[in-house]
């Protein structure tokens, strides 16, 4: 899948929006665009796009399919009463945009955890603009996935597709791997 935006072309896995009224409004750090379309209609490839796995979601969903997956963001001083709060409003997954590398604040660590145990699926990423969280011993020994490199948001489209399927973390850590 390809997003081209003001000539540019972009692998959908790679792109962000980094912009809000440029008409170059996208960048794809830190791998940068597959190409460009001239104003002619002439197609420049700079590299192909990476092959990408498919999620086996349903044919057809609707909105009320979905479940809800929050994202909360880590901060300095940040503690766990949003974390807790998206568990009692019944989320079924949490997306942690940490601290770079990938880290929750001190103060919601044990609240991702507990929400862990619960059955709510947390996957942990960074708010880093190039974002990268490896598969950690500490993560596993939560019940935490680690988000790779996809930014908290895509995390979210995910997981929210992805819940539709399977909760089962092992599925989930197989197919973060795959994307």
């Amino acid at each position: 899948m390809l997003v081209v935006m003001d000539g540019w072309m972009y692998g959908a896995r790679d792109v962000t929006k980094a912009s809000s009224f440029d008409l170059s409004a996208f960048e794809a750090p830190p791998f940068g665009p597959l190409g460009r379309v001239d104003a002619n209609g002439a197609v420049h490839i700079a590299r192909a796009p990476r092959q990408l796995r498919m999620l086996p979601v349903a044919e057809r969903l609707t909105e009320e399919d979905l479940p809800r997956v929050d994202i909360v963001l880590s901060y300095a001083g940040a503690d766990g009463a949003l974390i807790r709060a998206c568990v009692d409003a019944g989320c079924r997954g949490i997306v942690c945009a940490g601290l770079a590398p990938g880290r929750p604040a001190g103060g919601q660590t044990s609240a991702l955890a507990e929400a862990a145990r619960k059955g709510v699926v947390v996957v942990q990423s960074t708010r880093a603009a190039r974002p990268l969280v490896p598969e950690q011993a500490f993560l596993r020994a939560d019940g935490i996935l680690a988000g790779g490199d996809l930014t908290p948001q895509k995390l979210r489209i995910f997981l929210m597709l992805a819940l539709t399927q399977t909760s089962s973390l092992e599925t989930l850590r197989q197919w973060l791997r795959e994307l």
